[in-house]
């Protein structure tokens, strides 16, 4: 049970954490994205000409285009600390296609505003500022006018503004014409991403711009952040770790019952049981062990995750986590069984019936 608890806390905290990398991807309603090229995740792209745009406008099943301005910047806080956040610049008008699963119509009429931005409630505090406050990004002062609700990151905090905004700020860097650091795409229902993703693509000039599947952007950005971020490590080497606590805690606990069952395993022996019915019953305990721990782990695990998420901590368990889990236990409680059937079928009647 203790190494479940071990494997389903980590798995919860990592997926959590992993559920941030892409955030602005998976918020979003958009089939394809254009990215500059040769990017190792999301975060990666840079701004590039918005009159890449109409690339996308050209093909006949592309139904709406829209773009996200993205860069680092620096936020001053009130106290004049400083720390740093991501620029989002999303456009405001109603067929937009940037964050619409957080960003409500209202908040976004509450962007028109210049010079106006939100924030994700967990990072009021990281931020310094609050609802109806000002602060200063770059050498723009800004007005908090909402608060949104699920966009993390592992890295800064995100300031989410209007795309005229957002190229305000950045107008020193970018001071020529419009840019874009992501270009969205809906496509219609009737038509297959995929060749149109391949078509778009192929209609990039000199490579400018590279054309992602939504889900195919969120995979890269996940797989690059679990291979350099050391996470992926850790969580082998934990689970590993907690393999061999699992074995030998349950083997031992099974080692015990059998030993202190010697008696009756040595007259089942005497009686002429077959092997397999032998192990059969050690296997038989140890199964009841395993489904015990299982329930005993998913109740606990659940209730920690619970707790985590009333105190700010993210964490998330996903099915495919606790069934994961729930076969780890299992197959540990299995094994431990036939290696202690093994310690129980070396027991000597002879010995214990004198």
């Amino acid at each position: 049970m203790f190494s479940g608890l071990l494997i389903i806390t980590q798995l919860g905290v990592m997926v959590a954490i992993f559920d941030d990398v892409a955030s602005i991807v998976r918020k979003s309603d958009a089939d394809l994205w254009g990215t500059t090229p040769g990017i190792k995740s999301v975060e990666s792209s840079r701004p590039m000409p918005a009159r890449n745009a109409v690339y996308f406008w050209q093909h006949p099943a592309i139904e709406h285009v829209d773009a996200i301005f993205f860069s680092t910047n620096s936020w001053r806080k009130p106290d004049g600390t400083s720390v740093a956040v991501y620029v989002t610049g999303i456009s405001t008008d109603s067929m937009s296609l940037g964050l619409t699963d957080i960003v409500s119509k209202e908040l976004r009429n509450r962007l028109m505003e210049p010079n106006t931005v939100l924030i994700d409630q967990a990072d009021v505090g990281k931020l310094g500022t609050d609802l109806g406050a000002y602060a200063d990004i770059g050498s723009i002062r800004v007005k908090v006018v909402g608060t949104l609700s699920g966009l993390r990151s592992m890295g800064a905090a995100y300031a989410v503004m209007s795309l005229n905004t957002a190229r305000r700020i950045e107008a020193e860097n970018y001071p020529y014409e419009p840019f874009s650091t992501y270009l969205l795409a809906s496509v219609d229902n009737e038509t297959d991403v995929q060749p149109v993703l391949k078509q778009l693509q192929d209609r990039s000039p000199s490579g400018r711009f590279t054309v992602w599947d939504a889900n195919e952007l969120i995979d890269r950005s996940v797989t690059y952040w679990i291979n350099t971020s050391g996470i992926g490590a850790a969580i082998s080497f934990t689970g590993i770790l907690a393999l061999v606590i699992g074995l030998v805690i349950t083997n031992q606990t099974l080692r015990g019952a059998v030993l202190a069952s010697s008696k009756e395993f040595g007259t089942m022996r005497a009686l002429g049981l077959s092997s397999w019915s032998f192990v059969s019953v050690i296997v038989e305990q140890s199964l009841w062990l395993g489904l015990g721990g299982v329930a005993l782990t998913l109740v606990i695990g659940l209730g920690i995750a619970a707790s985590a998420r009333s105190f700010g901590v993210p964490m998330s368990l996903p099915m495919w986590s606790l069934v994961g889990t729930s076969a780890f236990i299992l197959s540990t409680a299995l094994l431990s069984g036939v290696m202690s059937a093994r310690t129980a079928f070396r027991i000597e009647p002879a010995e214990l019936l004198r």
